[in-house]
Order: structure tokens, then sequence, then C-alpha cells
């Protein structure tokens, strides 16, 4: 486990630099929810689950307490145990990356104050002010509900929104949009993501 940590003025470029207008928050969503998982929804889930290199980029937007945040981000997963998460600022300079491949992670924080530990979850809460689950989160972007038990589909048979529990913690992920891409199935172009107050908010644009 290997843990770089930076301590310079990039912090305080990123927040002056800090992208809103992108960032809407969405309290109500159309959703069709299906009493039954259609045919159409496990043939859909059997696709996305066969695609082992995937990657997206977009805009990460975080909203808590009186913060507001947002950052670019890159997304890479090369398998299924060996993705990357990118974030920069609007100048393009990173200001957290880890690779993880397997039981091996490396991470990168450039921001003032990010917690000196090996723990990639705690530096993602220093940011955005929410602990996410990464083993959950890579499958919720590809627009499956990973150990989320209770979750809805649309009329299109897509996954529309998620309730994970994780030993008392609750996320609510709402699958707001899907895109088509070349040679893959849609995938989400935008969610949200809510645990209590706190709220994120992806929006893929490649």
């Amino acid at each position: 486990m290997i843990f770089v940590f930076y301590h310079r003025f990039f912090g305080v470029i990123f927040f002056l630099g800090i992208l809103f207008s992108s960032c809407t928050f969405h309290e109500q969503v159309k959703k069709y929810s299906l009493t039954n998982m259609s045919p159409q929804w496990h043939e859909h889930q059997k696709l996305i689950q066969s695609i082992t290199q995937y990657q997206i980029r977009g805009v990460l937007c975080w909203f808590y307490d009186d913060q507001k945040g947002s950052a670019h981000f890159n997304w890479y997963q090369k398998s299924p145990d060996h993705y990357q998460l990118l974030l920069t600022n609007p100048l393009g300079i990173t200001i957290f990356q880890i690779n993880q491949e397997e039981k091996s992670t490396y991470l990168i924080c450039k921001l003032s104050g990010c917690p000196i530990n090996d723990d990639p979850g705690d530096v993602i809460f220093k940011i955005t002010g929410m602990n996410i689950p990464l083993e959950n989160f890579h499958q919720w972007i590809m627009g499956l509900p990973g150990k989320g038990t209770t979750f809805s589909i649309d009329e299109k048979s897509h996954l529309s929104e998620v309730i994970f529990n994780d030993h008392g913690q609750y996320w609510h992920i709402l699958l707001l949009e899907y895109r088509s891409t070349n040679n893959l199935p849609p995938m989400p172009s935008r969610i949200e993501i809510r645990q209590g107050h706190r709220h994120i908010m992806l929006y893929v644009d490649g």
C-alpha cells in the first residue's frame, strides 16, 4: 500500500476555480418500477457484466451542509479488480488519484488537509463529504446494482434506482439518464447519489 501526499497550493486553486454551472440537484425523478424483473433486464445485466474494460469522464459535483464543489473526473476500469479514478480541477491539475489493482492501492492527494493514511475512502470523504463504497461505485456507474438488494428498473429495462445498506449506512442511488455508445449497451450518463443530506451528482460526457 503506497500513499503519496502533496500539501501544496493546488487545493486553493481548486476551490477558487470550482464549477457550479453544471451541478443541479434534482428533487423529483420520474421512475417506472416493475414488479417482476423482466427478461430484458436480465439480458441487459449480462451484457454489462461481460464488459471488462470501461472508461468514462465528466463532471462530479457534491453538496453537503453549506459546501458545494465540483471536479472533472476520469474513471478507467481495466478489469473488475483493476481501476483508476482521477479528479482534476478546472485547470486540469490532478487533485486526487487512486489506482486499485487487486489488493494493491496507489493513492495521490494534492488537497490541503488530506488524511495521512492509505484509505481512499477517507480522502474522498474529505473532498465530497460522503463515504462512497468504491467496490459498489464502479458497478453503479455501469448501471448495475452492486450489492444493493433493493432496486428498480425503468420501462426500458435499465436500472433506475438502488437502495444500498452497509451496516446501517444507507445510500440512495438514482440513475437519471442513459446514453448509447459505440459497441456498448446503454450506460448511465447522469447519476445522483444521496446519503442523508449529502448529495453527489455525476455527469458523464464521454
